[in-house]
């Protein structure tokens, strides 16, 4: 175990003295950690009430996104607890206590229960694929239908005071990215660099991710071979299409990889959904960036009768057989508005790719993106 898990134990220890009134019976870490959080374990002399067990997570959020992040997921939790149906949250973890400032720990963190369960990504490979489709597709569903039960519209995130709040997604500058790349310009911030409230309208929150781009390009020195055709087609894009500014908002969690899903193998169900850091308010077409089903773990099976190919097979027929899938006809391909999106993602990679001198070679991803890019912006101007 890492000396500087060791080192936060005592911290931990008074913390949970502090905030909670128990002394912590044990204190553990995993050998690992993932990619946004380091996770301690925590067993309490007896159950707190209000709670089913005396077992605990401490999730130390990695220092990438200050703030939002921990409010956003924290903001989620205690919404649906006190909102949602009681079978939904019986399947998501109660808060004890957080923080989203480093005071205590050096670590904005949370802290929530244990829920019953083994994580997916280990036993994955023993579970009949079409039966986790399934019930991975009802979670989508569930937490889809909650929009509804929300006291407003909005495109974002959301805050621990029940207000709609930023998206936290792949498309926010971390602090890392900004401190590699952006440490020559000291008037550049995490706060100028990134959106960072909620929008009334998918048209504003383009608006605001097409703006950043060009300021971004008319700054940064590595930007500067944008400067010429690709700004002056950025800035030459017609109106967004009035069928934006209607465009409806979902409920997405946005993260269900099997690591944060916990499955029951007696009941075959899953009893816990898990890491609600990037969970918000998106398009249908946006409810899942890709990752739904994945895992980072290596397949221990190798007979190819269970691959992660098959789930996402799978997933994707099973959505479109319950009429779950992100097939907005608004955004079918050839129209205005599927044009629009693509040049809003794509200008985003475009970008950030040229901040960080990647993929710039001549048959790289940037120049295929660009090709694209171009083919777009063409039709934007000239077709509609």
């Amino acid at each position: 175990m890492p000396t500087a898990h060791i080192d936060l134990f005592p911290k931990i220890s008074k913390l949970f003295e502090q905030r909670a009134f128990q002394k912590p019976s044990h204190i553990s870490a995993p050998e690992s950690e993932g990619l946004f959080n380091h996770l301690y374990f925590v067993t309490l002399p007896s159950t707190p009430a209000g709670f089913t067990c005396n077992e605990f997570f401490v999730r130390l959020s990695h220092p990438s996104h200050p703030f939002v992040k921990t409010r956003n997921e924290v903001g989620w939790l205690q919404y649906f607890h006190q909102h949602a149906p009681p079978s939904f949250n019986k399947r998501i973890p109660k808060l004890l206590f957080f923080s989203d400032t480093t005071n205590e720990l050096g670590h904005e963190y949370t802290v929530i229960e244990r829920l019953p369960g083994e994580t997916l990504c280990d036993i994955w490979e023993d579970i009949e694929p079409s039966t986790l489709v399934a019930a991975v597709v009802d979670v989508v569903q569930e937490i889809r239908s909650l929009t509804s039960k929300l006291p407003q519209r909005w495109f974002g995130g959301f805050t621990p005071e029940f207000k709609p709040g930023p998206y936290v997604e792949c498309t926010t500058y971390s602090l890392s990215h900004i401190k590699q790349h952006w440490s020559t310009y000291p008037d550049e911030t995490y706060e100028t660099l990134n959106l960072t409230t909620p929008f009334n309208s998918l048209a504003e929150y383009w608006k605001a991710r097409i703006s950043r781009d060009i300021r971004i390009i008319e700054k940064h020195k590595h930007c500067e071979e944008l400067r010429t055709k690709y700004l002056e087609k950025l800035k030459a894009l017609p109106d967004i299409p009035e069928s934006i500014h209607n465009a409806r908002p979902f409920l997405a969690h946005r993260d269900l990889v099997l690591g944060n899903l916990l499955w029951d193998r007696k009941i075959q169900k899953i009893t816990g959904i898990l890491d609600w850091e990037f969970a918000g308010m998106y398009p249908l077409s946006d409810w899942n960036p890709g990752n739904t089903l994945w895992t980072t773990k290596q397949q221990k099976k190798k007979d190819g009768k269970v691959t992660q190919g098959i789930l996402f097979s799978l997933l994707d027929k099973e959505l479109k057989a319950r009429g779950l899938d992100d097939t907005d006809q608004m955004f079918r391909k050839g129209t205005m508005e599927y044009q629009y999106a693509r040049v809003v993602n794509l200008s985003y990679w475009v970008v950030r790719k040229h901040l960080e001198q990647e993929e710039l070679e001549e048959d790289g991803r940037v120049g295929v993106w660009l090709q694209e890019f171009y083919d777009h912006t063409n039709a934007l101007c000239t077709e509609f």
